[in-house]
């Protein structure tokens, strides 16, 4: 059905309620009363019928039950009406609300999700019945029983209280179940607590004989029909059974209060005969009592021994838990111990290329500008001035492949290095300036030693999103700043420039990225984080985070 439909009928239904009671003769009231019964039950029924209807069974079985009422009422308001007389006990419309108990039990039963589900929660269920069973004996049904002329006539008024027992059960079963219920099923059990508290009150004014059509507590069995009604209209009546409620019941409160308030209500209804001085009834009590006892005592056993099971479960699973922690810091500190390899073994062939260099092609370009530096003091003193010319332009560009060999070579490994990070970046931060023109600038809270392979990362971060800076971002101004905080140092990088729109992680190869993917590796290998802000012509900032301690998962 539509939200419109279920709505309506609700706006609808609750007008002809409050009309209900404004109504000025008996008759009117019964005519009101019943057209709602059927409605009830006309919903429930017209929207079961199609094949496709989710939750088609238990909507069927609510719908006989309802028809079975519609009966009972009809019945009655026969007698009221036409026969103008009180109608007899028990009559056909006793038995028609009596065969509406077990089928309202067993319909609502299967729409929570049928025996597989309510077995986890019987035993709370069958004792709420008994102790519930218990004080409606004591209060009601003893003085149905002992008042009624016959046999059929007493086993009539026992069995009507006996029907909201079973209602109760039901309710219990359905309230215990873990899961979220859908508006339906809350529409449903709203509706058995109206019918349940209709059914107390008019117990209570049946004995006085103070009951008469139009009392109040008929607004307890209209909301009954109503919420029936918008419950068959609801959409989410062909929701499946219990809707997320994978699992077992546990141990919660919600379950021991019931199991709490089953356990108290025999020794209230004892204290009451007490006070009443009605000892006939003890042995009835007593055998209840007994029952609900055992019947509470045998669950909170069970519940004791999943407790202990879970317990160990727990314990199992702690014990693998820090079996696995062990394990990843294992792996961590065999991590670290690759990463501080690694870069060792990178920095020390960056060391040796340099030493090469150095002590080869540098040593052997010097030499040849030394020997071009003697010829041309030669063919200038024997005026060969064009040959000279051609000599000096050798000389300077050997000597600027000198310069440039050298910076490369303090690239692979600046010396500033072993005098710690800040003193490294400064003058990476003055080199850059001096080749761009760009204003760079340095701010550093202080000046301390970490550990050399996190130097070594560092430095790389931030040569590397320099570099990045003069080829694509050609930004005027760039700030570096260095602080020491709590355990890690952070390294930030921010410019002006041109910006970009940074890709997603796991994205930076796919899309060109090959400097920050390389930048990332690095400093996830340090076991640091890199965070990079860019928008398209708003800049570029890229922060490095590497601790200078062990992390947690390591120090567990």
């Amino acid at each position: 059905m539509t939200g419109r439909a279920w709505r309506l009928y609700a706006s609808v239904g609750s007008l002809l309620i409050v009309a209900y009671f404004l109504l000025p003769s008996v008759e009117a009231k019964d005519l009101l009363y019943i057209v709602i019964v059927a409605s009830s039950a006309t919903a429930m029924i017209v929207t079961a019928v199609p094949r496709r209807a989710g939750n088609r069974n238990g909507r069927l079985l609510l719908g006989a039950g309802l028809a079975l009422w519609f009966g009972g009422e009809a019945v009655w308001i026969v007698y009221e009406i036409v026969l103008q007389q009180e109608p007899p006990f028990p009559s056909v419309a006793d038995a028609m609300y009596l065969a509406s108990y077990p089928i309202f039990a067993s319909a609502l039963l299967v729409l929570v999700g049928g025996w597989r589900r309510i077995r986890e929660v019987a035993l709370e269920a069958l004792a709420v019945s008994v102790g519930a069973g218990a004080a409606v004996w004591i209060f009601f049904a003893d003085q149905y029983f002992h008042s009624a002329r016959d046999g059929l006539t007493k086993t009539v008024a026992v069995a009507s209280p006996a029907g909201d027992v079973l209602l109760l059960a039901a309710l219990t079963c359905a309230y215990l179940l873990p899961g979220r219920r859908s508006t339906a099923i809350r529409l449903l059990l709203a509706g058995i607590v109206a019918t349940l508290v209709a059914d107390l009150a008019y117990s209570i004014d049946a004995l006085a004989d103070r009951y008469t059509t139009g009392d109040l507590l008929d607004a307890g069995w209209m909301t009954f029909y109503l919420c029936w009604g918008i419950a068959a209209m609801h959409p989410s009546m062909g929701d499946p059974p219990a809707v997320g409620a994978e699992g077992p019941t546990r141990y919660g409160l919600r379950r021991l209060s019931v199991l709490v308030a089953a356990g108290v209500l025999p020794p209230l209804t004892l204290l009451y005969l007490a006070s009443d001085h009605r000892y006939a009834e003890l042995p009835v009590l007593a055998v209840m009592s007994v029952l609900t006892f055992v019947l509470v005592g045998v669950r909170i056993a069970y519940l004791w021994r999943m407790a202990e099971r879970d317990a160990r479960v727990l314990a199992e699973r702690q014990a693998e838990l820090e079996a696995a922690f062990a394990h990843l810091e294992r792996l961590q500190r065999m991590r670290a111990q690759l990463l501080r390899a690694t870069v060792r073994a990178t920095e020390e062939e960056r060391i040796r290329v340099s030493a090469d260099l150095h002590d080869g092609p540098v040593q052997a370009l010097t030499a040849t500008v030394l020997r071009a530096g003697a010829l041309e003091n030669r063919l200038g003193a024997a005026g060969e001035d064009a040959a000279r010319s051609g000599v000096v332009a050798i000389r300077e560009q050997v000597a600027q492949q000198i310069a440039e060999i050298r910076r490369v070579i303090a690239d692979l490994r600046p010396p500033e290095l072993d005098r710690g990070l800040t003193t490294a970046l400064r003058g990476l931060v003055e080199a850059f300036a001096r080749r761009t023109e760009c204003d760079v600038r340095l701010d550093a809270d202080g000046e301390e030693r970490v550990p050399p392979e996190i130097e070594t990362v560092l430095f790389r971060i931030t040569q590397e999103a320099l570099a990045n800076v003069a080829k694509h971002a050609h930004a005027m101004h760039v700030a570096v700043h260095v602080r020491f905080d709590r355990g890690e140092v952070v390294v930030s990088i921010r410019d002006d420039g041109a910006g970009f729109t940074p890709p997603m992680n796991g994205e930076h190869v796919r899309e060109g990225h090959y400097g920050l993917a390389g930048m990332r590796e690095r400093v996830e290998a340090a076991d640091g984080r890199l965070e990079v802000t860019s928008e398209p012509g708003a800049g570029t900032q890229i922060v490095a985070r590497i601790p200078t301690t062990p992390t947690p998962l390591a120090a567990a």
